[in-house]
């Protein structure tokens, strides 16, 4: 038998060195890319007033307990070729609601750029529409406040809040 040399190939410092160089920028390389979509998708803002927020927790339980014994039904429509949104109220024995004044903001759900903020009036009994101007389709989110103006307590709110899909 005869032996037989096989020459290895030798790795050199300059190969282990260009090699871990290639390592560390290929990471950096998509590092710096999740870092950019970190910064550019999201604006940082869950809420503008949680602190305060956070203080008046037990008023806001209690508010929402008051209003579940209310037992309102809402129904919320939007209106994209007429730029109406409608919202219509009836408490728990299917009587309009009447005597409001309404407040919405419609928004994207993922962000609040598109954020707007709108006042409804009553066009008929139990019925709240509004006008806005430039929706366009897609998924939208409309948070609503109704206060009872005919009552002396102005903490007496109804918060309605609904993702809602225009056309």
């Amino acid at each position: 038998m005869s032996a037989r040399h096989h020459k290895l190939h030798e790795i050199t410092g300059k190969q282990v060195f260009f090699a871990i160089a290639i390592f560390f920028a290929i990471l950096f390389l998509i590092n710096g890319i999740f870092v950019y979509y970190a910064i550019n998708t999201f604006n940082g803002v869950e809420t503008s007033a949680a602190y305060r927020q956070g203080l008046s927790y037990n008023q806001r339980i209690a508010s929402e307990t008051r209003q579940k014994a209310l037992g309102w039904k809402v129904k919320l429509d939007a209106n994209r070729p007429r730029q109406m949104i409608s919202l219509f109220i009836q408490d728990k024995k299917n009587r309009p609601v009447a005597g409001l004044r309404v407040n919405a903001v419609m928004g994207r759900p993922a962000t609040d750029k598109y954020d707007r903020s709108l006042s409804l009036h009553e066009n008929s009994p139990g019925v709240y529409i509004g006008l806005f101007e430039g929706l366009t389709p897609g998924n939208w989110l409309v948070a609503v406040e109704a206060i009872d103006i005919h009552k002396s307590r102005t903490d007496m709110v109804f918060r309605h809040k609904e993702r809602i899909r225009v056309n």
